[in-house]
């Protein structure tokens, strides 16, 4: 039995300790997620789900889940898929369920400003990415600061006066991240988070199945972890080399010196304490060390850059956005709209070139696409419906824009384009990342049941994708011959099926959905709730 003495001191612990710490999601954090989905996007890789309409339709039932939730007994493993990378192989990306977005967007807003105090200031310019400036639109990073042109520049003026470079980046960065050294990376930012990096911990567990390597990609929430885990480095490299010379974006690195072998020492203990302390490593086939004008010349103003910026200038796009970044930017729409002969040719140009080039140029392909979506300009289309193995890494921006500007008639145009894609990816046709992105746009669009070719691969894949085309061409019959099943499928699957009931007369589609709304599960209750109301 504890002394009155000790009694008194753990009471006054828990004070403390309720003191020191802030709760764990609030309301502001989730209204901030709210904007964030919203205004931006719930993943890097995937469409924004219908089920977030849901989510947004019971947002009170939302708030009132989260006053009472337990944030260590939140998450679901994610959807994972293999994503092509412009260099050859795949990247495994996710698709978290639409409250583990919340739950994941929520946190990192709250620890995101702590994390942007406790970073290199952002005029050494060392840090480059990503410099978080939360606002009540939901966003995470300052909109007005492009980090990879300073990135850039940073790297022209260090090799001017250097003259030997190391470049190195982090082997599968976001896949490889140990979940145990965030939450002390959080704590390490203020007692007041104490509870929040506890929980986060938990919650990227339960993400993982518990297992405690990787973080998901495509949420902006983990640019946020990742950055944190990136700064613990940047200090590492301030303390032990006192002021190095370097310069990064994300996990490439940049190092520069008059002394080759003070980059080789550099190389050696990067490696040494990336292991230790966090269990990462290099991609030592990645890193290099040359001489400054070969890193010039190679890396920073390829001969092809030359052809570039030209058709960039008359596109109205700085060249340094043509160059390849690593993905997750909240991008806006760009400023000007107007569409111009000189601009569709420049367009008609860059992306003749993109398409001839060994390699993908990943920045240049998400330009050039979130240009031709903003203008509504369907020249690119036939050829990229040409290439869309090609374009598999940058499959997000492909489906956005082919969403955007392919009528059912273009659809029905471009039959024989699909016709042949289908013929040749005949044997990989439902499993890969590029056809999850095909079958989203083809099952919004009912004239591709006209289509031979594209009624059979959307009646071949998820069922969620046939869900979602008999919704879009009415059809009561096939929502009622898949209804006794709906509890039996897959969560995706089971909200898509429930959606598709809004083609059920009313008397009927109540019934259904007053039976729903006695599951267990809080999603299939609010997509039930939004579409009892239609």
């Amino acid at each position: 039995m504890s002394s009155p003495c000790a009694a008194v001191a753990d009471s006054l612990e828990t004070r403390e300790h309720q003191r020191n710490t802030m709760p764990t999601i609030t309301e502001e954090s989730l209204e901030f997620a709210q904007k964030h989905v919203k205004c931006f996007y719930a993943s890097d890789f995937f469409p924004d789900p219908d089920e977030f309409s849901a989510v947004w339709a019971g947002w009170d039932v939302v708030l009132d889940y989260y006053k009472t939730a337990d944030i260590k007994q939140v998450g679901t493993t994610p959807e994972e898929m293999a994503c092509a990378k412009a260099i050859g192989g795949y990247r495994i990306v996710h698709q978290l369920q639409p409250l583990d977005v919340l739950t994941y967007t929520a946190l990192a807003s709250i620890i995101a400003p702590h994390l942007e105090s406790a970073r290199l200031a952002e005029q050494e310019g060392i840090a480059c990415s990503y410099r978080i400036a939360i606002d009540k639109k939901g966003r995470f990073f300052k909109p007005d600061t492009d980090g990879y042109s300073i990135y850039r520049r940073r790297s022209v003026d260090l090799a001017a006066t250097h003259q030997w470079v190391l470049t190195a980046d982090i082997s599968g960065f976001y896949n490889h991240i140990y979940v145990h050294r965030i939450e002390g990376a959080v704590h390490d930012l203020g007692r007041e988070l104490r509870q929040i990096a506890a929980d986060l911990h938990e919650f990227l567990l339960n993400l993982n199945d518990r297992v405690s390597i990787g973080i998901p990609v495509g949420p902006a929430a983990s640019i946020v972890i990742a950055e944190l885990i990136l700064n613990d480095i940047d200090q590492f490299l301030r303390e032990h080399y006192r002021r190095p010379t370097y310069t990064r974006y994300v996990d490439d690195f940049r190092f520069f010196s008059n002394s080759k072998l003070e980059l080789e020492e550099i190389w050696h203990d990067l490696s040494l304490y990336l292991f230790r302390a966090q269990r990462l490593t290099l991609a030592n086939a990645k890193c290099r060390i040359m001489p400054s004008s070969v890193f010039v010349d190679e890396i920073l103003s390829p001969p092809e850059n030359e052809g570039r910026a030209r058709f960039a200038k008359a596109l109205g796009i700085s060249f340094d956005d043509l160059s390849e970044f690593y993905g997750h930017r909240e991008a806006g729409s760009p400023p000007d709209q107007q569409t111009t002969d000189t601009k569709r040719e420049a367009l008609e140009g860059l992306f003749a070139q993109l398409l001839v080039d060994r390699e993908l140029n990943i920045g240049l392909a998400r330009q050039l696409l979130r240009r031709a979506k903003t203008l509504r300009m369907r020249c690119i289309a036939p050829p990229l419906l040409d290439n869309l193995e090609k374009l598999a890494p940058v499959i997000r921006d492909v489906g956005l824009y082919l969403n955007a500007v392919m009528s059912g008639k273009a659809v029905v145009r471009h039959g024989d384009r699909l016709e042949r894609f289908f013929q040749a990816n005949s044997q990989f046709i439902t499993s890969s990342h590029l056809h999850y992105w095909i079958a989203w746009i083809l099952s919004g669009k009912p004239a591709a049941a006209e289509i031979t070719g594209c009624s059979s691969f959307i009646g071949s894949a998820l069922p969620r994708f046939r869900a979602r085309m008999a919704r879009a061409l009415d059809r009561p019959g096939w929502v009622r011959n898949n209804r006794s099943e709906w509890q039996r499928w897959a969560a995706w699957d089971r909200w898509s099926l429930l959606h598709a009931a809004e083609v059920l007369a009313e008397r009927e589609r109540g019934a259904w959905m007053e039976s729903v709304s006695r599951s267990a599960d809080v999603m299939d209750r609010l997509v039930a709730a939004k579409v009892r109301a239609l």
